[in-house]
């Protein structure tokens, strides 16, 4: 269970918000990587690579990214990013910490038509485009690691 939600920290963004928001993250988080590791077969060596910061070596790793972004609407069922998905999951975070907020709709605003003007298919390899032009993004605006979960 703590390695679900240490690989969750990882993978959802969330900065300044409120305690009783982090619990509830953290609980759903847990759920949906125990659902994902098992899902795409992915083993403590995915796990290690992820939480590292380093990109996935095994299919098995990318896709455990792409389950977490599709399980938390990041990513839609044709595996290009979701703008609707990503508006909602951030909603909370207007109230908590409406800097931050704004930064994450500029990264998602930035990155959503970038990734999906691409020409990747895999769903797998969207999801590290996904990842991958949120840090570029934003650390161009302030933000070191839009994925890391910080309480």
């Amino acid at each position: 269970m703590k390695t679900f939600i240490v690989l969750s920290c990882v993978l959802v963004t969330a900065y300044g918000v409120s305690d009783a928001f982090l619990k509830d993250l953290k609980i759903k988080m847990a759920d949906v990587g125990a659902t994902c590791v098992t899902e795409v077969g992915a083993n403590e060596a995915d796990i290690s690579e992820i939480m590292a910061r380093k990109m996935p070596s095994r299919k098995e790793g990318r896709c455990l990214i792409s389950c977490f972004l599709k399980k938390f609407h990041l990513q839609g069922a044709d595996g290009k990013p979701d703008r609707e998905g990503t508006m909602a999951l951030l909603e909370p975070l207007h109230d908590d910490d409406a800097e931050m907020y704004t930064k994450l709709i500029q990264i998602a605003i930035k990155c959503g038509p970038e990734v999906s003007n691409t020409d990747l298919t895999d769903h797998c390899d969207i999801a590290l485009e996904i990842v991958a032009c949120s840090m570029r993004e934003g650390k161009l605006i302030g933000v070191a690691d839009p994925f890391a979960l910080q309480g």
